[in-house]
């Protein structure tokens, strides 16, 4: 998507904030005649709109989210139309499941915020998420699905899903297996560079690139992950960049 398309995303994404929520789509159809700008924009206006659900939410306190919601305990359960099978991997932030998508009937991974994040300011970086990955399709990227909020004893909890990578490792990882020689390792990290030019030429930074946030499936397709703290450049979109606030750490320190 090249720059005079992405400020045309941007200019219909904010003209149709303006509006109230059902009047937007009309708008679109008049004002667009263009079907993925129109759904490109649908999407940051659906993750906008789950930003405001669960920045509105009250804010709990981290032991109480550990109480509530210990991450095997939530196997079994429903989010949405999703049910989830078995721990992925959790953070700080949030866990990851991967779960069952009812229709299309297919494996998906579901990152659910901790509980005490709901309603803080930290939890509209997976919001921010959603719509950056919205704005990329890339083989090298995992594709974003959908994006809500779970009702959890009266807090709503964001939630995205995912492409699942099926039988994948960390890009490390699967180079060790496969026993890759110098131009092998290059060649795998030379498609890791295109999925993150891919970005770039979309003005979506990632800000934490490491190997844990690379996986390689089983034929050897890397993905890149977790666009948690991405920002957007300001030649993108200058009024809704996420900036770093003085002192705040962003991505993983080592790399």
């Amino acid at each position: 998507m090249g720059v005079d398309r992405s400020s045309r995303v941007d200019e219909l994404f904010h003209a149709a904030l303006e509006l109230p929520p059902d009047r937007r789509s009309d708008f679109l159809l008049q004002t667009c005649d263009d079907d993925d700008v129109r759904a490109e924009v649908r999407s940051l206006l659906a993750a906008d709109a789950a930003a405001e659900a669960f920045l509105s939410s009250p804010l709990r306190s981290e032991e109480i989210i550990e109480a509530d919601l210990p991450p095997d305990a939530m196997i079994g359960r429903r989010i949405g139309r999703y049910t989830l099978r078995r721990l992925i991997g959790s953070g700080g932030m949030g866990v990851v499941y991967e779960a069952l998508q009812e229709q299309p009937r297919r494996s998906v991974a579901l990152k659910l915020m901790r509980v005490g994040f709901a309603g803080t300011k930290r939890a509209s970086r997976l919001a921010r998420e959603a719509e950056l990955l919205a704005r990329l399709q890339h083989p090298g990227i995992a594709q974003i699905y959908d994006a809500g909020v779970h009702d959890e004893a009266g807090v709503a909890i964001p939630f995205l899903v995912m492409e699942h990578v099926a039988e994948a490792c960390d890009i490390l990882t699967y180079a060790g297996r496969c026993g890759l020689d110098r131009r092998g390792r290059l060649e795998l990290l030379a498609r890791v560079c295109d999925a993150v030019e891919h970005g770039h030429q979309r003005g979506v930074i990632h800000r934490d690139l490491k190997p844990g946030n690379v996986l390689v499936d089983a034929t050897g397709q890397p993905k890149v992950i977790d666009f948690g703290v991405a920002r957007l450049t300001d030649l993108e979109s200058g009024a809704t960049t996420y900036r770093t606030e003085t002192g705040e750490l962003v991505g993983t320190l080592r790399y």
